[in-house]
């Protein structure tokens, strides 16, 4: 039968990130990582953005000078307060822009109206890159208030926001073509399941 709901479904997955591409690898019995690196990356991930902003803080905390920066140092240089006053909004922008973008949010949210309509509870893996992330994104907010309390050179400012970024887009730039190819195909195998879960469980039933 053609289901053009299912057109629909595949097309909030064609952005897939690796959390997204990694839920559904599980879910899929017809698919899995095959691949050593991409294994490594399902634990690398998730230090690199959560762990490692998490140890940047508490090594700006430790090392932050409060006597003589204070909570909100006054450095006067209009430039470098034209340049902040940009690079800030870019960041606050991408980091809103990261955490809407892909299929994590939406896989999650579909999970749980899943869970409330049918009772069948969801799978927790779904939820692990959205936390991620949220996560990843609250650590990069605060590392950029110590940025902009330590800095004096614009220059510097710009390259170290775009670096604190990054760390939100990781997980887009370790998914290749062949990877959302499998990402997919197992989607579909996910919309089939939750589609057919209730005829299921009438006949189990």
């Amino acid at each position: 039968a053609f289901y053009p709901q299912l057109d629909e479904f595949l097309g909030m997955m064609k952005d897939l990130n690796f959390y997204g591409f990694e839920c559904l690898m599980r879910i899929d019995p017809r698919q899995r990582i095959d691949r050593r690196r991409a294994k490594l990356k399902v634990v690398l991930l998730p230090v690199l953005q959560v762990v490692v902003p998490l140890l940047l803080i508490k090594y700006e905390i430790d090392h932050y000078d409060w006597d003589h920066g204070g909570i909100c140092p006054a450095y006067g240089n209009p430039i470098f307060r034209i340049v902040g006053f940009v690079m800030f909004i870019y960041s606050v922008w991408e980091i809103e822009d990261e955490l809407e973008a892909g299929p994590t949010r939406k896989l999650t949210q579909l999970m749980a109206r899943h869970y409330a309509i049918t009772g069948v509870k969801m799978d927790v893996y779904f939820g692990i890159g959205f936390w991620a992330q949220w996560l990843c994104g609250l650590a990069v907010v605060v590392l950029e208030y110590f940025l902009f309390s330590t800095s004096d050179n614009p220059l510097e400012l710009v390259m170290n926001c775009v670096a604190l970024v990054f760390l939100l887009q990781i997980d887009d730039e370790w998914v290749d073509e062949r990877q959302r190819d499998k990402g997919l195909k197992a989607a579909e195998y996910l919309f089939k399941e939750l589609r057919d879960v209730m005829y299921k469980d009438e006949e189990i039933g």
